[in-house]
């Protein structure tokens, strides 16, 4: 045995991993209360800040604003969601498995954009109100799962929540290596937006999925969360439209990456389109939301 074999086996045994993570969630419970309204104040005043900063500087704003009007609705609905969960004490509805893959999602994103400026606004709202939007939306959804697995547990709709998602993550991965660009001009950085980009296009199909399985009314704050996130992917769509071309290599040759992105995009509005028709409709007709069941 090495010299340096003891000990690391001794900082990474599965018992200490253990008690470290146990001790990290104690003091998190500690202090959730305060933790999760923090959260979701952050997140609620992007969303104010950026629909502010882009109603009342849009003359004088690049287009590329609409993604910091996207990251502000992302941040909303998730806050909505969130409260949701806190004033019910329960999960019911809220799928466990489109968390992760959003907390994936945000994580492959936020690698890029924190670090490099090819994929976020030009105008100034790209030197950190974009990013607030993610790491807000992190916080949040770190929270949730833990209500989904541990807090709330007994609540979950595990049987219905069903949807195979491991699948997505090789797809997320070759997708990306064939499609990615060169806005930041580093190909790993290039490489890890694509890929959130990618997992955020199928990140809401397996929330829509619990909820046409289980059918039947819709709560208003978790249909709300959905239009938000619906509306956010309308925003972000809206300016890859035109910016696609952008996005071309610098040598010149087929946009791959540029309709990659705008494809990933529509994608994302096609898959919520069914239920943002239920739920334009129940608010034309001041009803509830009901959705159909869909037996699997």
């Amino acid at each position: 045995m090495s010299l340096f074999e003891e000990p690391a086996q001794s900082v990474f045994s599965e018992k200490k991993m253990r008690n470290y993570i146990a001790s990290a969630d104690r003091y998190f419970t500690m202090y959730a209360d305060e933790t999760e309204l923090a959260s979701m104040g952050v997140a609620c005043m992007t969303f104010l800040y950026a629909s502010i900063f882009v109603a009342t500087h849009y003359q004088v704003l690049d287009y590329s604003s609409m993604l910091t009007l996207g990251g502000g609705m992302q941040s909303l609905g998730f806050a909505l969601l969130h409260l949701l969960v806190r004033n019910r004490k329960s999960v019911a509805g809220v799928s466990g498995k489109s968390l992760q893959l959003y907390l994936l999602s945000i994580l492959f994103r936020l690698s890029s954009t924190l670090t490099s400026h090819g994929y976020i606004p030009t105008d100034k709202t790209g030197d950190w109100l974009i990013q607030l939007a993610d790491i807000s939306t992190l916080l949040i959804v770190l929270q949730l799962l833990r209500r989904v697995y541990r807090t709330n547990a007994e609540t979950y709709n595990e049987t219905q929540d069903s949807m195979p998602i491991v699948p997505f993550i090789p797809f997320a991965l070759v997708f990306s290596l064939l499609t990615y660009g060169d806005m930041n001009g580093k190909p790993f950085f290039d490489f890890m937006w694509m890929v959130g980009s990618t997992l955020d296009t199928v990140a809401m199909l397996p929330q829509l999925f619990l909820m046409t399985s289980i059918g039947g009314k819709v709560e208003g704050l978790a249909s709300h969360y959905v239009a938000c996130m619906h509306v956010s992917r309308a925003c972000t769509f809206s300016f890859w439209y035109f910016a696609y071309p952008d996005v071309e290599p610098l040598g010149g040759g087929f946009n791959h990456c540029g309709y990659a992105i705008v494809v990933l995009h529509l994608a994302q509005l096609l898959t919520s389109g069914d239920f943002m028709f239920y739920y334009l409709k129940s608010a034309k007709e001041g009803k509830e939301l009901i959705l159909p069941m869909f037996s699997v």
